[in-house]
């Protein structure tokens, strides 16, 4: 305990934790003072009593030069890695969601290309667990405490001689200290971004270090060409990917009828896969078509509210909550479906629309034009974000004729054979080597051919805009002083309101 207590006092007495200045005479003071520490105490506690002293927005342009600077002040010397032989690969579980179906593919990728495969994870095995090769490591880390994560990551990696750590975690704003701690012992570092970029700017003053912090891995793996684009455009080492298609997927030989009056909708029941807004389209097609019926497949937090929705509306014969499947049972209810229904407004690489074309099912959803799922726009049917009345509409030209929902449900399978002849293996056989040869720059790997950059762009302003708008208004509806505003000018309104019931009673 002493020991840890002096280790603090050090940290905190470091010369960029008193003055938050980065200038080169403060930044080569802090690397001496750091060295001396590290010296003492090892990387994974210094870094851990760091993680709790300084504020993101202070790591973060600290470490990434740091990162630029670890040969001269680590002493780092620089592995003799010309192939990648070991990767580790990390996200808390390994069920109930798309990053986790695509991090078990990934896996199996990796094994049949002879490459040791090491799974970090904060959970241990669950029976919903997606298959995974049955030789790949499974290693819990430490949750919480951060100086014994970073031990076990650091002990880890280093008995398992792991060349390449892919990080799927990404909108975890301390993997920065993962990243930083793992580069010091030599690693390669693979931030794989599932979801949309405009997720790390809805954080207020804050969005702009989560952003400037991917800078710090040796690259960023982008699943849609808007990604790509915009980190490239901040100079960010930044590779296009597609997330792999499961095996199940790939083996489907089933081609949907679309005869039957049941749509489904499937996945893990979140508030921002809005699905309350899919109750409210379903209930306007079923006053007009009185004997479909809406699956839901999936469990979370608004279940609840919901079934409410449902008992309140008199739906609980048209609309049945099934709960969480798995894989083998949802492709049942993919069968029996004529169409699919999906209302969520900001996406990476959904799955469920992969299952849906796997599957020869159109689906109804919001105009997300940014996805790589959606560029043919093959089966699919759109409505502007949010349009609610506008979803019902196509929900019902839909499910109101057969011929039409056959030729969306032909482009649907037609859609899912392009998908299918992607080569994953020579993409990552790219990536490894890209990795092992840093001399090649972003420029040259073309990563967005075929695409107008152009058009690319004008997607991506209005959507930045958009998200710094929404973390703005939420950092200010956060601090005490709206709060304690509202509450304010709720006093005078209370006493109109009181004024008003004394006349009217005394009249």
């Amino acid at each position: 305990m002493d020991k840890q207590r002096t280790l603090y006092r050090e940290c905190i007495n470091l010369c960029y934790t008193q003055k938050k200045v980065m200038s080169d005479e403060v930044f080569e003071k802090t690397m001496s003072e750091l060295k001396k520490i590290w010296e003492k105490y090892g990387y994974a506690d210094t870094l851990g009593t760091l993680a709790g002293i300084w504020k993101h927005e202070e790591a973060v342009p600290f470490l990434n030069r740091m990162a630029d600077s670890l040969k001269q002040y680590v002493g780092l010397k620089q592995r003799d890695c010309s192939e990648i032989h070991t990767v580790a690969t990390f996200y808390h579980r390994a069920y109930m969601g798309g990053v986790e179906r695509a991090n078990a593919e990934l896996m199996n990728i990796w094994n049949k290309m002879g490459v040791k495969v090491i799974f970090f994870t904060l959970e241990p095995e669950n029976s919903m667990d997606y298959d995974y090769p049955k030789c790949v490591k499974r290693i819990i880390i430490p949750n919480g405490d951060a100086k014994s994560r970073f031990r076990a990551l650091q002990e880890y990696c280093i008995r398992e001689k792991v060349d390449l750590f892919v990080n799927h975690e990404w909108t975890d704003p301390n993997y920065i200290w993962d990243c930083i701690l793992l580069k010091i012992i030599g690693v390669k570092y693979l931030q794989y971004c599932h979801g949309h970029f405009s997720w790390s700017l809805n954080g207020g003053r804050g969005s702009i270090y989560h952003v400037e912090s991917f800078k710090l891995p040796d690259m960023i793996l982008a699943i849609s060409e808007v990604n790509a684009r915009f980190y490239q455009m901040f100079g960010f080492d930044t590779y296009l990917v597609r997330n792999p298609i499961p095996s199940d997927l790939l083996n489907c030989s089933y081609s949907s009828k679309v005869d039957s009056k049941r749509v489904l909708f499937a996945g893990r029941l979140s508030f921002e896969k809005y699905p309350m807004e899919a109750l409210q389209i379903f209930e306007k097609v079923h006053e007009k078509i009185n004997d479909i019926v809406l699956d839901v497949v999936g469990d979370g937090d608004p279940a609840d509210e919901m079934m409410k929705f449902v008992k309140q509306h008199n739906l609980e014969d048209c609309v049945i909550f099934h709960g969480e499947k798995n894989s083998t049972e949802l492709a049942q209810f993919y069968k029996n479906a004529s169409c699919v229904l999906f209302t969520s407004k900001m996406e990476g690489y959904p799955m469920m629309l992969l299952e849906t074309k796997a599957y020869g099912l159109p689906v109804v959803m919001y105009d997300l034009n940014y996805l790589t799922l959606v560029k043919d726009r093959k089966g699919i049917l759109t409505a502007p974000i949010g349009d609610v009345e506008k979803m019902s509409e196509q929900l019902f030209k839909l499910m109101s004729d057969y011929n039409y929902r056959k030729k969306k449900s032909d482009e649907a399978s037609e859609s899912f054979e392009y998908f299918k002849s992607h080569d994953y293996t020579s993409e990552w056989n790219s990536i490894f080597n890209i990795v092992i040869n840093k001399n090649r720059c972003i420029e040259n790997r073309n990563y967005h051919k075929g695409c107008a950059e152009q058009e690319v762009d004008g997607m991506i302003l209005p959507q930045i805009f958009e998200r710094l708008k929404d973390g703005y208004r939420a950092e200010v509806e956060n601090t005490l002083e709206y709060k304690a505003g509202i509450k304010i000018l709720m006093i005078p309104r209370m006493l109109v309101r009181t004024i008003r019931k004394i006349r009217q009673r005394l009249l």
